[in-house]
């Protein structure tokens, strides 16, 4: 029971923010991210006859104790048991900027984006055994790079 408050708890809090106050952590040698999306799995939502819009939200962790600064998002979609690329969807710093978010995670702080892309599909019999793999590339003060990748399913 108490990992389900946990789990209910720590999930509101993430549906609520856009970016959070630094949490003080243990100094480390170089800023490190770590990536959660939301919803796992990610809902494909019919727009037009074959066109889907696939909404989710990425949280990016500070959790090496430096800023890091966000060079780009990007979502490789892939099918049949993440063998096949269908789609690529890449969101560099300034596009990010451009929709309002910012690029720079504080130490011990978080970023939340809420993407929407749109993509269109041919045939419907396509989202079983959909999965994209998200991947944040980022550095540190120093210039060290931060990477955070994580794989996610698609269902309709």
């Amino acid at each position: 029971m108490g990992r389900v408050l946990s789990l209910l708890i720590s999930l509101l809090l993430l549906a609520c923010s856009t970016a959070r106050a630094p949490v003080p952590l243990p100094s480390a040698e170089h800023g490190a991210i770590t990536i959660t999306v939301f919803p796992n799995p990610i809902v494909a939502t019919k727009i037009g006859e074959t066109s889907y819009e696939f909404p989710f939200d990425v949280v990016l962790h500070e959790t090496g104790g430096h800023p890091v600064s966000v060079i780009r998002v990007s979502a490789d979609v892939y099918i049949f048991g993440g063998n096949l690329k269908i789609a690529n969807e890449t969101y560099d710093a300034q596009r990010i900027n451009r929709l309002g978010y910012g690029t720079t995670v504080p130490a011990g702080g978080e970023l939340h984006y809420r993407f929407r892309p749109r993509q269109s599909v041919s045939d419907e019999r396509l989202f079983g055994g959909v999965t994209a793999e998200l991947l944040v590339d980022a550095v540190d003060e120093t210039g060290s790079p931060a990477v955070a990748r994580t794989r996610v399913t698609v269902t309709k």
